[in-house]
């Protein structure tokens, strides 16, 4: 059962998916068995849970600095963080130039 943050932090569980372990932490076990069992019943194409993870931090890179990225997601080092930030730079740069192309070839 998913819970809002809100709900379980003043109880003192720092989790939106608590476990029933000692940490309280989901183990990577239990996730990839829940996963599975997930996609089964959904009868969606099956893909790799990190594609989520990865996802995320790609959408989530343009909307913030190195430093909260590597916060929200957990990394201790700003390497991680920077190539996130530096793929989108790249991807705007490349869409910037196609699009100054684009305009002056339809111009012509």
């Amino acid at each position: 059962m998913v819970r809002s943050h809100k709900e379980l932090e003043p109880q003192g569980i720092p989790y939106v998916f608590p476990a029933g372990t000692k940490s309280g932490h989901v183990e990577h076990s239990t996730l990839r068995k829940q996963h599975a069992a997930a996609l089964k019943k959904s009868g969606v194409e099956p893909f790799d849970l990190y594609s989520l993870r990865h996802s995320f931090a790609t959408k989530i890179a343009p909307r913030c600095d190195a430093w909260s990225l590597c916060r929200i997601m957990g990394w201790s080092s700003l390497a991680v963080a920077m190539t996130y930030i530096h793929h989108h730079k790249r991807e705007s740069s490349k869409r910037s130039r196609r699009t100054v192309v684009t305009n002056l070839v339809t111009r012509s």
